[in-house]
């Protein structure tokens, strides 16, 4: 698992829309966190994880090479956001997506 930090100030981008940036518009995933709201930009923890359909069973399944979990911390200059990913790049398709480096 990779872990990585970024400061920024300012909402976070909606749920659905960081899923979709990373995964596509059409992306199937599974979020959990402390949105209090679908359209929610003041999120401070979130697990999101790209959902694969299982070709023998039908069903779909978290893909956990796809899993992602961001926390997110107050500081006097921002906010701190750790990600947590299990590959590099998508930490960093992450983390552009946070700072606004990659439209979403």
């Amino acid at each position: 698992m990779i872990t990585q930090h970024i400061n920024t100030s300012g909402p976070r981008p909606i749920v659905r829309d960081l899923a979709f940036g990373l995964w596509g518009n059409d992306a199937n995933f599974d979020a959990d966190g402390d949105a209090s709201h679908p359209d929610d930009q003041h999120w401070n923890r979130l697990m999101l994880c790209l959902r694969r359909k299982d070709e023998e069973s039908g069903f779909s399944r978290n893909d956990e090479t796809q899993r992602i979990e961001i926390t997110v911390q107050a500081a006097k200059s921002g906010n701190v956001i750790s990600i947590h990913a299990p590959s590099e790049a998508l930490a960093d398709r992450v983390a552009q997506i946070l700072l606004g480096e990659h439209s979403v």
